[in-house]
């Protein structure tokens, strides 16, 4: 389980984005003002078998000021050879 709270002082943060361009459409980009509190609760599960393969699955939900939410899953497995 996890728990974290963020508070953004100085309330700038420097976002940069490179892309090379396929020629094929065009690109549509929208950013949402960044919060400066961000709360955010995750919960997951790990399995480990006895030859060190390790799979784990995990979701996070923030919330932060300016209406700020996410929803995050990810899924990881680990295989030592």
């Amino acid at each position: 389980m996890n728990l974290q709270y963020t508070h953004n002082y100085l309330g700038v943060m420097n976002q940069y984005m490179y892309y090379t361009d396929t020629g094929s459409g065009d690109v549509a980009l929208s950013f949402k003002s960044m919060p400066s509190d961000l709360g955010s609760l995750g919960m997951g599960l790990s399995y480990q078998t006895f030859k060190n393969t390790l799979m784990s699955f995990n979701y996070m939900y923030s919330q932060g000021s300016n209406s700020y939410n996410s929803n995050t899953l990810s899924a990881n497995l680990s295989v030592n050879f």
